[in-house]
């Protein structure tokens, strides 16, 4: 299971946001984060992806050690 944050630039959470992560040569989950900016999404298939943030990519790289995702202006 994968969790992480999505922030703000400022470093303020991002509330009840889609968040996709795709995962490369694997499957696609869909969540919504909570009040916190925390979102947990099952990963299947590997562990290199990309993470979209209502409907906008915002990290592209490994999933495996990932703890935040800032979203950029």
């Amino acid at each position: 299971m994968l969790i992480f944050k999505v922030v703000k630039q400022d470093g303020s959470p991002v509330k009840k946001a889609k968040v996709t992560v795709a995962v490369t040569n694997g499957g696609n989950a869909t969540a919504i984060t909570d009040r916190r900016g925390f979102v947990s999404s099952p990963i299947t298939g590997g562990s290199y992806g990309k993470v979209i943030v209502n409907g906008t990519e915002a990290y592209e790289g490994s999933l495996v050690d990932l703890e935040t995702v800032t979203l950029s202006a």
